[in-house]
């Protein structure tokens, strides 16, 4: 009986297994398959990230002082030195400055301009006065005359002395005559013999309504007066009523003698010149310091830039030439290394990159020169 049993039983268990589907065995076989591939590729990125982490930890370059902080001054009248200033104005009185504007001739406008400035200005200025174009005609036969008629009206010195002298010399002047712009920045020159850039901050003035006329090259002077390097003279130029060639020459000398260039167009816009000229000088010599910094800054950032790019470019130089000598680095894990230095790299030139950008916009904004052009409207 018991034999009976024990047979239907084993016949039982042998229907049930045969009635298991095919397919699902199968599919079982799979996944089960799928599941140690999944945790041997877990397992060989643990491993390499393992072994890029470690080569890293030998090689790695510290990169927390790749960023320069920038600082920008400014020129408060507590800032201001204790140079003297020492300016020569050239003015222009040639046949042109008699064209009229509001009612009255460019030159009787800049004479009323001048007039008022130097009753106004700081009694510690140094001030000599030069003028050009009063001599001659502005007919061909007198040219000569006038080109060589170039004259100091006013020899420098302090404006206490010299204010009621200026108004005088200018009263009788009549525009006449040729336009010597390059000669006339040369005697300006002449005059600051004297007055040596460790003690002084000496400036030319020129006010023109016109280019040069008398076959001089008044750009080339101003450039080559500006890059003394046993003085320094800084030449800012005021265009009267100018346009066309006449503007681009004016504006051209105050350029390349790093100066300003004004246009004034009535005698109102000249009175707001002279009294942000003096204000400019007031502040120049803490303007310089300050230029001084900024072009230090300047060089400390491409310094830093390069100096922290070096380190990167050598980083990642360290890192492929371990993984091509095998040195902690296992074949499996070779291009797992490379990328991943590869990702590191480029986060790292993208942030010098960005603080590079950065630094340059603040410093130019610094610049306390960055503007050569003030237009008075």
């Amino acid at each position: 009986m018991n034999k009976i049993i024990y047979a239907c039983l084993s016949i039982m268990i042998l229907l049930t297994a045969c009635s298991k589907n095919p397919a699902q065995s199968k599919s079982s076989g799979k996944d089960n398959k799928k599941n140690d591939q999944e945790q041997k590729v877990v397992k060989t990125g643990n491993e390499c990230e393992q072994e890029y982490q470690e080569l890293l930890a030998k090689n790695k370059e510290d990169f927390s002082d790749c960023q320069v902080e920038i600082t920008s001054g400014s020129c408060s009248k507590d800032e201001v030195g204790s140079k003297q200033k020492n300016l020569v104005v050239i003015l222009d009185v040639s046949g042109s400055m008699a064209a009229q504007i509001q009612g009255k001739s460019r030159l009787e406008a800049a004479k009323n301009a001048l007039s008022d400035y130097v009753q106004n200005a700081d009694e510690n200025l140094n001030i000599s006065l030069i003028a050009y174009g009063h001599k001659g005609s502005n007919q061909s036969g007198d040219k000569q005359a006038s080109c060589q008629g170039i004259e100091t009206l006013v020899p420098m010195g302090s404006l206490k002395n010299s204010a009621s002298k200026i108004k005088s010399e200018i009263a009788p002047l009549k525009p006449t005559g040729w336009t010597p712009i390059a000669d006339s920045l040369i005697k300006a020159e002449s005059l600051f013999e004297q007055y040596p850039k460790e003690e002084n901050i000496n400036s030319i003035l020129l006010l023109s309504d016109g280019k040069e006329s008398c076959q001089g090259s008044p750009v080339q002077e101003a450039k080559r007066i500006s890059q003394r390097t046993d003085n320094e003279i800084y030449i800012d130029v005021i265009g009267l009523d100018v346009s066309g060639a006449d503007r681009s020459e004016l504006k051209s000398i105050a350029e390349n003698a790093e100066g300003r260039f004004f246009e004034a167009n009535v005698e109102e816009d000249l009175r707001k010149i002279f009294e942000d000229h003096e204000n400019k000088m007031e502040k120049f010599e803490c303007k310089i310091e300050l230029f001084d910094e900024n072009v230090n800054q300047s060089l400390d950032s491409v310094h830093t830039y390069n100096k922290c790019f070096h380190r990167l470019d050598m980083e990642k130089f360290e890192v492929q030439l371990a993984v091509q000598l095998n040195k902690g680095v296992s074949e499996k894990c070779e291009s797992y290394v490379l990328e991943k230095q590869q990702e590191r790299f480029d986060k790292i030139k993208s942030k010098l990159d960005a603080n590079r950008k950065q630094e340059e916009k603040t410093i130019d904004e610094a610049n306390p020169f960055k503007k050569t052009q003030d237009v008075i409207e």
